[in-house]
């Protein structure tokens, strides 16, 4: 699926959540579902959780908080990022690649959540 037809979903929700912020997701030491990331360069990786569970979802597509730290994901100067409102009143969002001196992922939507994760899934090639 092109990053360009995903919905405001689960689906997307849990793609941007593995391909683009790297968590995995299993349950945690009480038995709930939660989200993991770990420092894959330690060799003796510790895993953190990343504060959204099962009761409490991590939902950028449609949470604008979430979609930011998306979005923070990218920094400079390995990214540059833009998100601006267009003529039409959607969102379009754009992830340059290479510190701005790369190729430019851009997408579109008509929520700023749903365009920044389309735009964070084109940057990561999913």
């Amino acid at each position: 699926m092109k990053p360009q037809d995903r919905q405001a979903d689960r689906a997307t929700d849990d793609a941007v959540a593995v391909h683009v912020m790297g968590w995995f997701y299993q349950c945690n030491q009480w038995g709930r579902m939660a989200w993991f990331e770990t420092d894959d360069s330690d060799p003796a990786p510790t895993f953190s959780e990343v504060g959204f569970y099962e009761w409490e979802p991590f939902r950028p597509s449609t949470n604008i908080a979430h979609a930011w730290r998306v979005l923070e994901h990218f920094t400079w100067p390995q990214f540059y990022t833009r998100l601006v409102r267009t003529e039409t009143g959607n969102w379009r969002c754009d992830i340059e690649l290479n510190g701005g001196d790369g190729p430019t992922r851009s997408a579109a939507a008509e929520t700023a959540p749903l365009a920044i994760c389309r735009a964070a899934l084109a940057a990561v090639g999913v």
